[in-house]
């Protein structure tokens, strides 16, 4: 295995990583309050040269999974007060993500996976309320 790149980030905690075409999309979590974090993408068009194209900031959650499917990003996230949900992002426009759709559950969404056009999650039930 050979070394690309040695490029580094301003970032929080990487929890998972999806490619795809050209783009690194990264769900990051929560390093200190003072970092925002959700889901960075990174062009990677030029492995040598790879350039920050987007942050989509998802306040007050940590997220923990994420699942790219066509021009869709599923991201997975939660806090420790027991809430967070699934994100679902238009990444169409990898340079400039914006939320399709969300859904809240009852408890925490802690995993993701698409098949069939049906996303499918695990939820961490939450201790309050």
């Amino acid at each position: 295995m050979t070394l690309i790149s040695n490029t580094r980030f301003d970032m929080g905690i990487p929890r998972d990583l999806e490619v795809s075409e050209g783009y690194l999309y990264i769900a990051e979590g929560h390093v200190e309050e003072a970092v925002p974090t959700g889901l960075r993408v990174i062009d990677v068009s030029d492995l040598a040269v790879p350039t920050e194209a987007a942050l989509y900031v998802l306040s007050d959650v940590d997220t923990v999974d994420l699942v790219i499917d066509g021009d869709r990003a599923y991201v997975a996230a939660w806090s420790v007060a027991g809430y967070g949900g699934l994100y679902v992002l238009d990444v169409s426009s990898p340079a400039d993500p914006n939320m399709y759709s969300s859904v809240i559950p009852n408890g925490a969404v802690a995993a993701v996976d698409i098949s069939t056009q049906k996303a499918y999650v695990t939820v961490r039930r939450s201790s309050h309320g």
